[in-house]
């Protein structure tokens, strides 16, 4: 015997809106990033990348959202370079579906190049403080990586960084135009 449409949607709205349950159907990806040593140590941070690794585990836990652990890219210190971020924003990125939810994370410097100000960057592990623009990760290209390599419509973005409001400005609606049917 079938359940009647009432039941299949009162069963379906309990499980999608149940404290600590997901949609089994959405998948949960997410790029994590924490820097506090840096390559030039004046520009070390105190607790950026204990605040990542933080974030990462919660979002292994039901309450933080269950991530499968192979759908976090964790880059911390060392390995937080300008290459492996921009590498897990155009690669890592093209995993996710349409339909599942995207988190990426910043914790670390964020700033302007001095010779050219309104051109803001991410400070990477490997960012040579005399020379900006030829070493930090622009956050235009962060926004340009999120448009064109990622399908998820549904993209939160959480940046402890100087000048973050650089971040996702570009991004705009996420739902892609679909064709009618014909």
């Amino acid at each position: 015997m079938s359940p009647n449409v009432s039941e299949t949607a009162t069963t379906r709205a309990t499980l999608v809106n149940a404290p600590g349950r997901y949609r089994p159907d959405i998948e949960r990806w997410a790029i994590v990033v924490g820097i506090s040593d840096y390559q030039h140590k004046e520009l070390n941070l105190k607790w950026a990348h204990r605040d990542a690794e933080e974030v990462h585990k919660l979002l292994l836990t039901p309450a933080g959202g269950s991530f499968a652990a192979d759908h976090i890219q964790l880059l911390v210190n060392e390995a937080a370079t300008t290459q492996a971020i921009s590498r897990a924003l155009r690669s890592f990125l093209q995993k996710p579906a349409e339909e599942d939810v995207v988190l990426i994370y910043f914790a670390c410097h964020g700033g302007p190049d001095p010779g050219r100000t309104s051109n803001l960057y991410l400070w990477t592990y490997d960012t040579d403080p005399n020379d900006i623009a030829g070493s930090a990760l622009p956050m235009r290209e962060i926004d340009l990586s999120l448009r064109e390599n990622l399908l998820a419509e549904r993209v939160v973005i959480l940046a402890d960084t100087c000048h973050s409001g650089g971040l996702g400005g570009g991004i705009g609606r996420r739902r892609r135009l679909r064709k009618p049917a014909s």
